[in-house]
């Protein structure tokens, strides 16, 4: 770590220095992910076929957080669930979205990333990933040639279940499409967005006091 203070210098080098390193990446194909263990940190760089919105979720202590998902592909064929979190919900996963409505599919290089057995197989960003959108590096110039003389129909294997599951969080149905689509009937849960009015509240079992226990100084709840 570097400390500056109000006796520090700083100035802009006006010549570049070619001996000082660039940020160095090991980037790995999405097939390599099939087999690495959940909570493995991975370099990615590939395709942005798909971008999620953004939306709210509530953590088990009561705060709010942003989550958005994204479907990345490259040339191995395979494909996998990029989830962002916070602060990358916004700048970045905005212009992904705006450039995937527009018709482009950017090239995204992802350090940092955390592998994860939610769904399947997916990488979640955390606080220390980096993001580069069409990021200037050999290995994106050979992806982007890739994705115009065939990848874009390529077929593709997918290391997430289901790519879509995320986003049904975001969908707003009725209450009688809760019943006329099945909702809740399958495997796993249908989770969705209701708004409605309260016409009854049951005052004997609605609710049930949370864990009081502390856990590193943090209650449990």
């Amino acid at each position: 770590e570097i400390f500056v203070d109000h006796r520090t210098s700083i100035e802009i080098c006006s010549s570049g220095d070619g001996s000082i390193p660039k940020l160095q990446s090991d980037f790995q194909q999405i097939s390599e992910l099939e087999n690495r263990e959940s909570g493995a940190i991975v370099d990615l760089v590939g395709i942005v076929m798909s971008v999620g919105p953004s939306a709210v979720i509530k953590r088990r202590d009561g705060t709010e957080t942003q989550t958005r998902t994204l479907q990345l592909k490259d040339m191995s064929g395979w494909s996998v669930e990029i989830i962002f979190w916070g602060k990358f919900c916004g700048a970045e996963g905005q212009q992904l979205q705006l450039l995937c409505d527009s018709g482009s599919n950017p090239i995204l290089a992802l350090k940092g990333g955390r592998t994860s057995d939610f769904n399947g197989k997916s990488v979640v960003t955390v606080s220390s990933t980096q993001l580069k959108i069409n990021p200037d590096v050999p290995m994106a110039e050979r992806l982007k040639q890739w994705y115009m003389s065939g990848g874009k129909t390529a077929p593709c294997v997918s290391l997430s279940k289901d790519i879509s599951s995320i986003s049904r969080i975001f969908a707003q149905k009725t209450i009688a499409q809760i019943k006329y689509e099945n909702l809740g009937r399958s495997d796993k849960p249908d989770l969705i967005t209701v708004k409605a009015v309260i016409s009854h509240v049951l005052a004997d079992n609605f609710c049930y006091p949370a864990c009081t226990l502390e856990f590193n100084g943090k209650r449990c709840n």
